[in-house]
């Protein structure tokens, strides 16, 4: 909350160097600020609003941006960015700083019919949704009622194993961000699918973040991770082996847009600025983690798990020098910070096999892949999902020959 509010009230300042995009209905800022309101309403949950100074600040930054007029006239002429443009206005009024003005606009919105009925992405149909539910015992909810329906778990990126070799970025944002909504950041579960189903897709997930050392991806990941009830996914106990030791170390997290190029480029009254823009996102979910994490009636991490310095197997060595042999490849930063990290041999072994998997599949290496299944023939990875996964994959590729 402090980060937030350090730099929010520069956000006037900051959003005049960023890239232009006055076209578009929901601007750079905007939706920095709608991802504050956001947080606030988590961080609410574990006591947030006790910090009274920085908790009074950033709802009044927030109210300035997300009650302005531009804001209003952008909802009347487009009543379609109630739950976009208008979010953060919703999520105040949940908060319990509601403004009546703004819910007359709301209101005159949701009776065109287009409140929620344009085209767009399951999950954020769910975050509609979520929204809904946030206002049902309001001022708002009578608004609302008649749009709230039941959550659609027949999703893809719900329903079905989630397998690393074959996703993106924008696979794993679907499931993080559908998890967070359907379950309201760990406050429900979901009926009908196992745990064990759901951290199966995370876990692979995961790998793949690990692969391509993207921390925003994996802190999302650990958050979906969170709200589900039970023991993190060995993956996902990497990955937080792996953002504390980072956090510790650099102070900060990598943000996946951040190029140390291009901010030495900036002046340096833009520094700043850069800054916020490419790292805000990794450092907000990295704390809506945290709020769910204190508010989870359970353990989460394994006790004990990371608490003894361990050194990685000779099977976890020989994944890495197979999957990333040094020429050509170069060792993805995560994957060379975990082998240094105090994981329990068997979680790391698991969790490196099939981020290797993904990454040799992704520049299509059958040799490696194929020496790497004979490898793990006898180890204790043989029967991970990564060796699975693998040897599939290969024999999918012996029907060209």
């Amino acid at each position: 909350m402090q980060y937030a509010s350090a730099n929010l009230r520069h956000l006037d300042e900051y959003a005049a160097r960023w890239p232009d995009d006055e076209g578009e209905l929901v601007r750079k800022q905007d939706k920095l600020v709608l991802e504050t309101v956001l947080l606030l309403l988590v961080a609410d949950r574990v006591g947030a609003r006790q910090n009274e100074r920085s908790w009074a600040e950033l709802v009044e930054y927030c109210t300035r941006w997300c009650r302005a007029q531009r804001v209003r006239y952008v909802m009347a002429r487009h009543p379609q960015t109630v739950t976009s443009l208008g979010a953060g206005h919703l999520h105040l009024s949940a908060l319990g700083y509601p403004d009546a003005g703004m819910d007359r606009l709301v209101a005159n919105a949701v009776r065109t019919g287009e409140v929620g009925a344009h085209g767009c992405s399951p999950f954020r149909r769910m975050e509609q949704q979520w929204i809904f539910r946030q206002l049902a015992s309001g001022p708002l909810g009578e608004i609302f009622s008649g749009l709230i329906t039941p959550w659609d778990l027949d999703t893809p990126f719900i329903s079905s194993d989630m397998v690393g070799i074959y996703s993106n970025r924008d696979d794993c944002y679907a499931l993080t961000h559908a998890l967070m909504y359907v379950t309201d950041f760990g406050q429900d579960e979901i009926p009908g699918i196992t745990p064990e189903d759901l951290r199966s897709s995370i876990g692979s997930a995961a790998c793949l973040a690990l692969a391509i050392s993207d921390f925003d991806i994996l802190g999302e990941l650990q958050l979906a991770d969170a709200v589900v009830p039970g023991t993190a996914s060995g993956a996902v106990q990497c990955g937080w082996a792996l953002r504390t030791h980072v956090l510790h170390k650099q102070g900060f997290l990598p943000g996946p847009t951040f190029r140390d190029e291009d901010y030495e480029r900036q002046p340096a009254a833009g520094r700043d600025a850069y800054r916020f823009l490419h790292q805000y996102h990794v450092a907000y979910v990295d704390a809506l983690l945290c709020a769910t994490v204190l508010a989870r009636n359970e353990e989460w991490l394994s006790p004990g798990e990371n608490a003894t310095p361990a050194v990685p197997s000779p099977d976890a060595l020989r994944i890495v020098d197979i999957a990333w042999p040094s020429p050509p490849h170069r060792t993805p930063p995560a994957v060379a910070n975990l082998l240094e990290l105090p994981i329990a041999p068997a979680v790391l072994l698991e969790a490196l096999t099939e981020a290797a998997t993904i990454a040799i599949v992704r520049r299509y290496d059958l040799t490696a892949l194929t020496r790497m299944v004979v490898a793990s023939k006898d180890s204790r990875a043989g029967d991970s999902k990564g060796i699975q996964v693998a040897a599939q994959f290969l024999s999918n590729q012996a029907s060209l020959i």
